[in-house]
């Protein structure tokens, strides 16, 4: 099977649209043991003959949306890039493919490839790309899925694969010259992974996030768990009184053991059911978060019933964990000491306690929420760095408009014409300053590399270069805004009949000219080859395929000396380029009507869809650390109103001997920060021990950054002394008689 990739599909009663589909082969549903929920799915007989076979099946979602759900859209047209494909049928509903998070809308024979002029995620060793692939040897496009018989048989299909691969392999390896990429190709070799989950593209992109995540989860779960730990040990302490004329009248200490877990159980499964209403609003909302605003990613997050199960021996389990203690205190209770010492004054020297057991698991909620509050501190503080890094081109002022010629099948001798159109009637808009022409546009991660072999002023050769490749117009420096920095941009005279040149930038530079000076080395593809390029100019670095990659070594050549099919115009504004954008898409169409345009984006709003991940992981943290942080000051809020309604004698009396109130109030206080400072001082290493293990998700910061971590102190230690602050206030308001009294 190919990729899934966007086609223009159009049914009989719509206009083009930009489409997901798959090319597959004829078993493709046979591997997958998948049936139709309408007529046929494909078959090994449309695989059979070149272009023989346009039929297609439709998903279920697209079948309902677009046909809505009618039962004859057998035998209907649908066309894909300008071929009419026959639907054959309808594939069941939540089905796929192998590829989560795509969602192909319809299906083709691989053998339609040429036909609909597909000419993406390959690898070209020596073929053709023009011509149909499938005869072709030299030319990787294709993805394999396998259905082994019984687990058996899985090395000795291995064996057999390999071997293969490894004739193949050194059938491609000829074209490469460099011998370490050589060594290195001959090195690769095919595993099997299990398919059940299919291909892993989507857990490998947001696998390390998921685990990070995952983590602040668990410690978020921790200080849960340490706060209803609290609540019951205060409770237990509380009722020590009625639980011991319980046992003093006959109550078994199993049976009040009981009676404790019992309660802490129906307490987990409340907030278990609050938590499963929550993870439906986020199986929502988290694949909105994880997507861009023209790549959605179509997954089901849905709680299944596995989840649910999950969900709910999570909960049975931690009530049960966190009430194992306060139900094996109240059952150790004495029953004879209780009652002779009267509730308050028994339970009176735990409330004094320097350091119980309630104010070291409050300390441990501090110190956790401090691990939160500096990472949540630190990914905000990245997408900060992101989103204010300067590219390389000017963000601000430029619209991208990508194209796809492709499939109006421009002859070679029409592009220069084709180019020149283009760039004069988008200079002809309102508010455009300029347009340039490009063969990759800026930020859309096109990756076009070459080998190529530099040779110095006498021709002899200086290095084995490998760059990603761009053609562009004469004015695209001065369109996107990349600097030139020596030498001289590209000319109107550099067509087809001047010699051959090219700017390189930076990098390329650096790696591969080292200290020589660049201007005036040549370069070519081959050894012997007669085709030259001569380095005139060099120009500065520009994260040209992602804001989160470092510039690549690039070559840029003038696209009338490399005609081909242009993918791009990068235009450049006098002020929002949102306002130009309704009108470049109809310069296009006054053109050409017949070129589909692709996206058109400001160069912020690709900057911004790079940033998914990093904002993605940026609000989630600091979810968590909001959480993490009111649930710390709850737990200092529960523990300073039990210590001062234990201590509510003692402070009658400091009252009744000449105390102040604000003295009173500051000693409660200072109480507070004394366990917040206990938590920041644990919680300081834990932080900084837990963004070593998350350097890969930081950008233009220090581990110890001084101002997230100083933030995040100062935010938890203001917070905790408002926590502090009410019971403080209760205690400082006490009336000495009425305290003395409750003794």
């Amino acid at each position: 099977m190919g990729f899934p990739d966007d086609f223009y599909a159009r049914t009989a009663m719509e206009q083009p649209q930009l489409t997901q589909g798959q090319l597959v082969s004829g078993n493709y549903f046979q591997v997958f043991e998948t049936h139709p929920v309408l007529g046929r799915l494909l078959t090994p007989a449309d695989d059979e003959k070149l272009g023989g076979s346009p039929v297609t099946v439709l998903s279920y979602g697209y079948w309902q949306l677009h046909f809505g759900a009618d039962p004859d859209v057998i035998g209907r047209k649908l066309e894909v890039n300008h071929v009419p494909f026959t639907i054959v049928g309808v594939a069941p509903r939540g089905f796929f493919g192998a590829r989560a998070g795509t969602e192909p809308a319809f299906w083709m024979p691989l053998t339609m490839q040429s036909d609909v002029g597909y000419h993406d995620h390959y690898s070209d060793f020596g073929a053709e790309p023009q011509k149909p692939w499938i005869p072709q040897a030299n030319i990787n496009w294709l993805l394999l899925v396998v259905r082994v018989k019984c687990p058996a048989a899985i090395p000795r299909l291995m064996g057999v694969l390999n071997q293969q691969y490894r004739s193949n392999l050194e059938s491609l390896v000829q074209y490469l010259r460099d011998p370490d990429r050589r060594q290195a190709m001959l090195q690769i070799h095919l595993t099997l992974e299990p398919g059940q989950r299919g291909f892993a593209n989507l857990r490998q992109q947001f696998e390390q996030p998921l685990v990070l995540l995952m983590a602040m989860a668990a410690i978020v779960l921790l200080i849960a768990c340490a706060n209803i730990a609290n609540l019951l040990l205060a409770r237990a302490a509380a009722r020590q009184h009625a639980l011991a004329v319980q046992l003093s009248i006959g109550a078994g200490r199993t049976r009040v053991m009981q009676q404790m877990l019992a309660e802490c159980m129906l307490l987990s499964i409340g907030g278990g059911g609050l938590g499963i209403i929550v993870a439906y609003w986020c199986a929502r909302v988290l694949p909105r978060w994880a997507s861009t605003a023209t790549a959605p990613i179509p997954l089901n997050l849905t709680p299944d019933a596995r989840i649910l199960a999950f969900s709910v021996v999570t909960a049975v389990t931690t009530g049960v964990l966190c009430g194992l203690a306060p139900a094996l205190q109240s059952a150790s209770v004495d029953p004879a000491s209780v009652l002779k010492a009267g509730s308050h004054s028994f339970t009176g020297r735990e409330g004094s306690a320097r350091w119980s057991v309630r104010k070291m698991l409050v300390v441990a909620q501090v110190a956790l929420s401090l691990l939160l509050l500096v990472g949540a501190g630190m990914f905000l503080k990245t997408l900060e760095n992101y989103s204010r890094l300067d590219p390389g081109f000017d963000r601000n002022h430029l619209l991208n408009v990508q194209i796809d010629t492709h499939l109006v099948n421009y002859q070679t001798g029409e592009f220069p014409s084709l180019y020149q159109r283009l760039a004069d009637r988008m200079e002809a808009i309102p508010g455009v300053r300029s347009a340039s022409i490009t063969t990759c546009p800026l930020v859309a991660g096109c990756f076009d590399a070459s080998d190529v072999i530099l040779t110095d002023s006498s021709g002899h050769k200086a290095a084995q270069a490998n760059a990603q490749v761009n053609s562009v117009s004469p004015n695209y420096f001065a369109t996107t805004g990349i600097q030139l920095l020596r030498g001289r941009q590209f000319a109107t005279a550099d067509d087809a009949s001047a010699p051959k040149v090219a700017i390189i930038n930076q990098t390329f530079a650096r790696r591969y000219a080292g200290s020589r000076n660049p201007m005036g080395l040549e370069f070519s593809y081959a050894d012997n080859s007669p085709n030259r390029y001569q380095i005139i100019g060099l120009v500065s670095d520009a994260r040209v395929n992602d804001i989160r990659e470092t510039a690549p070594p690039l070559i840029y050549f003038p696209i009338a000396q490399n005609v081909g099919n242009p993918d791009g115009l990068e235009l450049r504004t006098a002020a929002d380029p949102h306002w130009v954008a309704s009108q470049a898409r109809q310069a296009v169409a006054d053109v050409d009507p017949r070129i589909p345009i692709v996206k058109i984006a400001t160069l912020n709003e690709a900057v911004r869809d790079n940033l998914t991940q990093p904002r993605l992981i940026a609000r989630l943290t600091a979810i968590f650390g909001i959480l993490a942080l009111a649930l710390a000051c709850l737990g200092l809020y529960g523990v300073m109103s039990y210590s001062m309604q234990r201590r509510t004698s003692e402070i009658g009396v400091r009252l009744a001997l000449g105390s102040t109130r604000p003295s009173v109030l500051w000693l409660v206080v200072r109480e507070t920060l004394a366990l917040a400072g206990a938590g920041v001082t644990v919680g300081l290493a834990l932080a900084v021990a837990g963004m070593r293990m998350a350097t890969s998700f930081l950008f233009g910061l220090s581990l110890e950054d001084p101002s997230v971590i100083v933030m995040a102190i100062s935010l938890l230690l203001v917070a905790s002394a408002v926590a502090g602050f009410v019971p403080a206030w209760r205690a400082a308001h006490i009336e000495p008689v009425q305290a003395l009294r409750t003794e």
